[in-house]
């Protein structure tokens, strides 16, 4: 981190970016170039695929530029969960050993061996992973995903998240799958309902539409129903009390 450059040189008063400390702080190493070079170094380098488990900055503000390490031979980075390499493939994540978020579920993990022979002879072998338990994504109606034909040929004690595509809430139905699925982690629907509140969710911002209006385009969402005189009338007077309420 920029932070951490300028306490260890001492250059409180320089203001620098990411890249610019990376770059600053390797300009202090006695690198010999005729030498084999290799840096650990855990950054998010640019163009480097991410997933939902890494935390990043808004606008890429942590991002460094491959460039920066182009006096190493090998350079492991660290931080992205996915195993991948960046232009060069002596550049590269060896990714996480495990899956830490539902997105990463099609993601395979492995093991990287890495065979330096000589400066330009390096060497890469992956070597897969299968851990004790996977997490995987659920996907189909509450009986799909019941049904005997469906698990039965599968590790029912691996992290799962359920995605249900039934129009009707099933009453406990994350206890009753996990009958099954003892390591459920997630439930979610998605479905025709869900698919309308989404869109609804999706207006512009610049687009002017009341509360009430809102509101009503959600009820209606939920319940395939639109709202009665009667309750557009107290959901009229209940917004315009909590809007005088704040004035």
């Amino acid at each position: 981190k920029p932070i951490n450059v300028r306490n260890v040189w001492d250059i409180d008063n320089v203001k620098m970016t990411y890249d610019e400390a990376i770059k600053f702080a390797i300009s202090k190493l006695q690198i010999n170039e005729k030498d084999i070079n290799i840096i650990l170094s855990h950054q998010f380098v640019t163009g480097a695929k991410t997933s939902d488990s890494e935390e990043t900055t808004v606008g890429g503000l942590d991002n460094i530029e491959a460039a920066a390490y182009d006096a190493f031979d090998y350079v492991a980075l660290g931080h992205i969960h996915t195993k991948q390499h960046i232009g060069r493939e002596s550049l590269c994540y060896c990714g996480t050993p495990l899956k830490y978020s539902f997105s990463e579920v099609n993601i395979e993990k492995c093991t990287l061996i890495v065979d330096v022979k000589g400066k330009n002879d390096i060497q890469f072998k992956a070597i897969p992973l299968k851990p004790l338990r996977d997490m995987r994504l659920l996907k189909g109606s509450y009986n799909d995903i019941t049904s005997r034909d469906y698990y039965k040929n599968t590790n029912t004690e691996d992290y799962v998240k359920a995605v249900l595509s039934d129009d009707i809430e099933i009453p406990e139905a994350i206890n009753r799958l996990r009958q099954i699925y003892p390591n459920i982690m997630a439930l979610e629907y998605k479905n025709k309902r869900s698919a309308i509140i989404q869109d609804i969710e999706a207006h512009d911002e610049n687009t002017q539409i009341s509360p009430l209006d809102f509101y009503s385009q959600l009820h209606e969402a939920q319940n395939n129903s639109p709202m009665t005189t009667e309750q557009r009338e107290y959901m009229s007077t209940l917004i315009q009390n909590i809007w005088e309420s704040e004035v």
